[in-house]
């Protein structure tokens, strides 16, 4: 009799291990995939070939809290990582519409930080 053979989803095996460092990838993983899905959104409303290509070139998105003492609210920038330098142009072309666009949906964002990263071609 043939055993059976169970595949686990990487997100079944990433919640079920006990350890602080897959933790955080997870939630680095939801926080991207909230923020990813908002900018799609949002993006939706700049010129199409413009908006399909910022969307692809998105890798990672992550919200930072910016404690100024001399504010009397904290400030939430969002660290936009990029898949190459053009895509990082073309986002701090569009970061001031897109800013706009965030804080009429009701996000109280403060800044936009577009950032190159490394994507691994296969």
């Amino acid at each position: 009799m043939k055993k059976k053979i169970v595949f686990r989803s990487v997100t079944d095996i990433i919640q079920s291990e006990n350890n602080t460092e897959l933790g955080r990838i997870t939630s680095t993983m939801k926080e991207t995939s909230y923020w990813t899905n908002i900018f799609e959104k949002v993006l939706y409303n700049l010129p199409n070939a413009d908006s399909i290509k910022l969307t692809k070139a998105i890798l990672r998105i992550n919200a930072v809290q910016r404690n100024d003492t001399t504010k009397p609210t904290s400030d939430l920038t969002l660290v936009v990582r990029l898949d190459s330098a053009s895509a990082a142009s073309r986002f701090r072309m569009y970061a001031p519409k897109i800013l706009t666009l965030l804080n009429a949906r009701g996000y109280q964002i403060s800044s936009l930080e577009p950032s190159v990263g490394f994507q691994k071609k296969i």
